[in-house]
């Protein structure tokens, strides 16, 4: 005879099975609309790479969201403001762990486009957290690791925009190649103005202002692009046929400009202090 305890333990066992399986399926779906086109139902993820897979995807959706929202709430405080200093600390915090979530996540989508984006959003946040938490230059293996970084990373994006271009589908990794040259283009400006920054003498208070803003700005805005035009496809129908999405890049963009030009007229000087 089967003891009622027996069957409830079955049946919580039958539940949790069917639980991870949906689990599994929602995984799989979402990886799916990410770009990764190495997944499919026929061929399941093995257990250890799906977990692994589930928690760095987790963690990019959850720090990128957050990303986003703090960064927002930084680019509209009163810069020097303890709001402004508090929401820019989280959003270096976040950024950093999103794009570090991201670069395993490519390269199992073997997405090089996301590799690179998400190593110039490193390099960007790293080089303009550096810009205010050391107000005296410094060109140290810290420095010139990141400059080589933007250096390499502008490469590989001409490169990929090249590619694209000379290709019979003239698109790279599902995308057009325009937008590599835009991402190559800021990685080297950025790498140029890593090296003025270092070897000219003399770094005003506005220029070191200026080169933290734009830095963080941008990385703001191809996350704010990547999210709410590269993965339209997850937006609520609703969200997605309004203006919205192609609203907030502009915004972000205007706001940079806006908070730059202040900056050129010696407005909000205090961001320059730790």
């Amino acid at each position: 005879m089967i003891k009622p305890a027996s069957l409830g333990s079955a049946s919580r066992r039958l539940s949790t099975d069917r639980a991870v399986r949906d689990l599994q399926a929602a995984v799989h779906r979402l990886l799916r609309d990410v770009g990764n086109e190495n997944v499919n139902d026929a061929c399941p993820i093995p257990s250890t790479s799906f977990t692994v897979l589930a928690m760095l995807l987790t963690t990019h959706i959850l720090t990128g969201s957050l990303g986003l929202a703090i960064g927002i709430s930084a680019l509209l405080a009163r810069k020097g403001s303890g709001l402004h200093k508090c929401a820019g600390s989280l959003f270096v915090v976040s950024m950093i762990l999103m794009s570090l979530s991201a670069i395993p996540l490519a390269i199992s989508a073997d997405k090089t486009t996301s590799l690179m984006g998400a190593v110039l959003t490193l390099y960007l946040v790293i080089t303009s957290w550096l810009t205010i938490r050391r107000p005296v230059k410094t060109l140290d293996w810290v420095t010139a690791i990141a400059a080589s970084a933007g250096l390499a990373t502008s490469i590989v994006f001409f490169s990929l925009g090249l590619d694209g271009l000379g290709g019979e589908t003239g698109r790279v990794d599902g995308l057009r190649p325009e937008p590599m040259f835009v991402f190559g283009s800021v990685a080297l400006l950025a790498t140029v103005g890593d090296l003025r920054w270092f070897f000219l003498a003399a770094a005003p208070q506005a220029r070191r202002v200026a080169r933290h803003l734009w830095r963080m700005c941008f990385a703001l805005l191809m996350a704010v692009v990547s999210f709410f035009l590269g993965q339209a496809q997850l937006l609520p129908d609703a969200l997605r046929d309004s203006p919205l999405p192609a609203a907030i890049p502009v915004a972000v963009l205007i706001l940079m400009i806006y908070w730059l030009v202040r900056i050129k007229f010696g407005v909000s000087a205090r961001i320059g202090k730790p």
